[in-house]
């Protein structure tokens, strides 16, 4: 499987949010992170691949907004290596606008998409 040759992974991105996604392995398993400015833990999601397709689960911190980007990723990886993953999301920068707060989230988004089409399971 290419997860087994391209995992442990890190990729970033750009500009004064930027963010980093690592992905490495756990076993057979997945365990990846996104973080970005003031790293923390606000939300954990596990995915796992049963039945041929990825179901996920979510847990955040009281007045944390990264479950949305933690379920993505563990579900997009989980769907790509059809392998079980968790995902750590923290992400704080101090003073930003909704306007950020999208640009963010697209950026986190992007780079699980970029994480699982590198790791994808072959047919």
């Amino acid at each position: 499987m290419k997860a087994d040759t391209i995992l442990p992974l890190r990729l970033d991105s750009d500009g004064p949010h930027a963010l980093t996604f690592v992905a490495e392995r756990a076993g057979r398993d997945v365990l990846c992170r996104v973080h970005g400015g003031q790293a923390h833990v606000g939300a954990v999601a596990l995915a796992e691949w049963r039945d041929g397709k990825a179901h996920t689960r979510c847990l955040s911190a009281r007045g944390h907004r990264e479950e949305a980007i933690a379920r993505h990723a563990a579900h997009t990886l989980c769907a790509a290596t059809r392998r079980n993953v968790a995902c750590v999301a923290g992400i704080h920068f101090d003073s930003i606008s909704a306007a950020d707060i999208a640009s963010i989230s697209a950026d986190a988004y992007s780079l699980a998409r970029r994480a699982a089409g590198l790791t994808a399971a072959s047919e």
